[in-house]
């Protein structure tokens, strides 16, 4: 079969060609995080007795709900039409507490932006920096430590209800292609009378009816210490590397923007 001719990272590129992509338009929010979010909003904006709605489901049509005096739209709406989404509630005069990617926050100009940054990862498994637009809040734009902390109480809660997959470690003298994959920046060359024949799994496996993932072969001792010697230079070009690319452009202000700040309160 073609699967079995392909290395392990070629493979895993192979199936990812069929998974679902992962949109910031379905990014629907698990349960616990969006009571974190509601029950932090309901207090700091003293919500209680006022309707709370969430129109954007996948056979919802926020334009056309029957909005209601008091009404208070708390939900995670599709990204790319965020800006849409605001202008529609702010010409209305319905208030809302929306989810928006940290990174374009302000693209929408809400009346307020709350910044907290937090790393949902939302049902379909996409991972986005998130924030806040509201209508709620007197600030244009603000920070809200505690409601960061709530979120990453509730993610970091609903992580450890997940169940763990097992982590293997091969002795030393064991290589697999995903093992080389992460040295692949170090010359490191295996010769026929250094390495084994190939393997499907090792003697310790067999109870377990565990297999290496593509393979593998068993090395010498002394090819086992250059393995070594060639994870911890990778580790260092790889960390060189992530040093040569912090140095950041720094833009000015011109003196137009200064006189500007200037004029502020």
């Amino acid at each position: 079969m073609q699967e079995e001719l392909l290395e392990a990272s070629e493979y895993e590129a192979w199936l990812k060609k069929f998974e679902t992509k992962k949109t910031t338009d379905s990014c629907f929010t698990p349960a616990a995080i969006y009571s974190a979010v509601l029950d932090w909003a309901a207090n700091e904006y003293g919500l209680k007795g006022r309707r709370i709605l969430r129109p954007f489901h996948p056979e919802g049509d926020y334009e056309n709900v029957d909005y209601q005096v008091g009404d208070v739209v708390i939900d995670n709406p599709p990204f790319s039409i965020l800006t849409k989404i605001v202008r529609f509630y702010e010409s209305k005069g319905v208030d809302f507490f929306l989810f928006a990617p940290s990174l374009t926050l302000f693209s929408s100009n809400a009346k307020c932006s709350i910044v907290t940054n937090s790393t949902i990862e939302y049902a379909n498994g996409a991972k986005i920096n998130t924030s806040f637009l509201t209508s709620l809040d007197g600030a244009k734009v603000r920070t809200a430590p505690e409601l960061k902390k709530v979120i990453a109480d509730a993610e970091a809660a609903s992580k450890a209800e997940k169940p763990k997959l097992p982590k293997y470690i091969y002795p030393s003298n064991a290589i697999t292609a995903a093992l080389l994959g992460k040295i692949a920046s170090v010359d490191f060359k295996v010769y026929p009378n250094e390495i084994s024949e190939k393997l499907s799994r090792l003697d310790s496996q067999k109870e377990a009816k565990k297999t290496f993932f593509g393979s593998g072969f068993l090395i010498s001792d002394r090819k086992a210490a250059e393995l070594k010697a060639a994870e911890l230079k990778a580790a260092e070009l790889k960390a060189a590397e992530i040093k040569a690319t912090v140095g950041a452009i720094e833009w000015p202000l011109s003196e137009r923007e200064r006189k500007l700040i200037k004029g502020l309160a």
